[in-house]
């Protein structure tokens, strides 16, 4: 009797022990990599040297419309676009970036800004914040710190805006100090103005940008 005591107690102590060690392999699997490497452990992959992309949707947003009215106070200017398939230098070896996201870059235009103002400016005001999420993300690393000195706001031929950032900064996958934006507007000008009696509240753009 004491030996069948003894038995039955070791097997119960098994039967917890194969369920500790089942339970934390199924909890391990449901959570996934503990080290935020992705999987297999891998890091996500930082892309190297230069890279240049179409941008499509590019939307310079202001955080309250601009009109004939100067403003009171500092106007926040967001700039956000979608980069499209065709990269250059998109794969390295096993990684391959398909698309991004441009998000991020924010400004600002001091307080006494008019609409007719601001789109006869030859001056863009200076971008910081943004970042740029690869497509795959959790194989290829965001590029980010992305800032532009002040640009270039002008005319094109064809009565468009033309929006140039430069000598920009990047972190991250397509490191870099020579960041650059190239963008025109999709209205004319004369169309962008003739909205400032109602209030402009974002510029819609393409164009192409550098990292």
């Amino acid at each position: 009797m004491k030996n069948r005591v003894v038995l039955a107690a070791a097997a119960t102590g098994l039967s917890c022990a194969l369920a500790v060690a089942l339970g934390a392999g199924v909890s391990g699997a449901a959570g996934g990599p503990a080290n935020g490497k992705g999987h297999h452990g891998h890091s996500p992959a930082v892309m190297a040297g230069v890279t240049s992309c179409k941008v499509n949707n590019i939307q310079l947003r202001f955080s309250a419309p601009l009109t004939a009215t100067a403003t009171t106070a500092a106007t926040t200017v967001t700039l956000t676009g979608n980069v499209l398939r065709g990269c250059d230098n998109a794969v390295q070896g096993a990684a391959h970036a398909r698309n991004g996201h441009l998000s991020g870059l924010v400004a600002s235009i001091p307080a006494g800004a008019t609409c007719s103002a601001f789109l006869a400016a030859t001056t863009s005001p200076a971008f910081a914040g943004g970042a740029v999420r690869w497509t795959p993300v959790p194989k290829i690393a965001a590029t980010t710190g992305i800032s532009f000195p002040a640009g270039t706001m002008s005319a094109t031929t064809g009565g468009d805006l033309q929006l140039s950032l430069s000598a920009g900064t990047a972190s991250g996958s397509y490191a870099t100090t020579a960041a650059a934006l190239t963008a025109t507007s999709r209205d004319t000008l004369a169309s962008l103005n003739a909205t400032c009696a109602t209030g402009l509240r974002s510029i819609g753009f393409a164009g192409t940008v550098t990292l």
